[in-house]
């Protein structure tokens, strides 16, 4: 008969030190152990004793945590923290928060937390309009930035394009969307949005952003490009594309090429 498998002391304090919302409930005693664990009696009454001596200080830490964890994400979500006042967007933060589960595993770095959180936000009905395109522009941006590039990725030999027979593929980590607004005029902007009329934000027009990052590198990069590019970079995306398929773009993925937006395998 297999024996019953129960979580350790160690583990139980880990989830509960990331989790402050649901550590205080559990400390508190509007939660059980039992809710959110599989523990033996005697662990169980170890965990009981323990916060019942030292429960006010854990929670003071975990509380210090969680607030680290909003100081780290509002540094990489500089954009959307500029569009969203400062109270609505911790009132967001702790929705977020509350939508993990104790045993979730926390982001391990404040980028990952940020593509998480923006990706949340995304998902409120509330969220339209300008404040859902900037939203999005740091969401593609930061992924970009996130992107790691597989070991044979690293290893791409920087070569002349103009060789003979060269095979050009598209950065893997190329993000292209496609904005009803003008929005790289509306980033510039933002600065201005607490302090001046929200209508200098009113860009009318589309344009389409590309999101990458630049191979052995940790740089994001966004530049606007026009229909062309985009269905160029679209095809090379598909299929690759060989100097001798056509002569005639040949500067053209010189240039993507010195932009890191092409590489050669």
């Amino acid at each position: 008969m297999e024996m019953e498998r129960h979580d350790s002391i160690q583990y139980v304090v880990a989830c509960m030190a990331t989790h402050a919302y649901l550590a205080k409930k559990i400390v508190k005693g509007q939660h059980r152990l039992d809710d959110y664990f599989s523990l033996s009696y005697h662990k169980k009454q170890s965990l009981k004793t323990f916060f019942k001596e030292h429960g006010d200080r854990f929670l003071a830490t975990a509380m210090l945590m969680e607030d680290k964890r909003w100081c780290d994400l509002i540094d990489v979500i500089r954009y959307t923290a500029m569009i969203i006042h400062q109270n609505d967007l911790k009132k967001y933060w702790l929705r977020y928060l509350h939508q993990f589960q104790l045993r979730s595993v926390i982001p391990g770095t404040s980028l990952k937390e940020s593509i998480l959180f923006l990706t949340f936000l995304l998902s409120l009905p509330e969220v339209v309009g300008i404040k859902r395109a900037v939203i999005e522009y740091e969401l593609y941006k930061n992924k970009a930035l996130d992107f790691d590039f597989k070991e044979e990725d690293n290893r791409v030999d920087w070569v002349d394009v103009k060789k003979n027979s060269l095979i050009m593929h598209i950065n893997p980590s190329l993000i292209m969307k496609k904005f009803d607004f003008c929005i790289s005029k509306i980033i510039k902007n933002i600065p201005l949005y607490q302090s001046v009329q929200s209508d200098l934000l009113q860009v009318s027009g589309t344009e389409i952003i590309v999101f990458y990052k630049v191979m052995q590198s940790n740089i994001a990069k966004v530049i606007t490009i026009q229909n062309t590019l985009h269905d160029i970079l679209l095809d090379i995306s598909e299929r690759g594309f060989s100097d001798k398929d056509d002569i005639s773009k040949r500067g053209l993925m010189n240039m993507l090429f010195r932009k890191n937006l092409i590489y050669t395998p």
